[in-house]
């Protein structure tokens, strides 16, 4: 019996390992993580283009 195949078992018997509430929060963490690369990628472009136009 492999890892995957027991972790299902334990979660169809009710024990979670990692919790209900700790996936909610890697979910959580994962998109405000997501959301903070896009946005400082977003602040980065929109230097660089605000750096091209005062050069010339």
């Amino acid at each position: 019996m492999d890892f995957p195949a027991a972790y299902q078992n334990a979660a169809q018997n009710g024990f979670n390992p990692f919790g209900q509430r700790c996936a909610l929060t890697q979910k959580i963490v994962l998109i405000l993580i997501l959301i903070f690369l896009s946005y400082s990628l977003m602040y980065r472009t929109a230097n660089m283009m605000v750096y091209e136009t005062e050069e010339k």
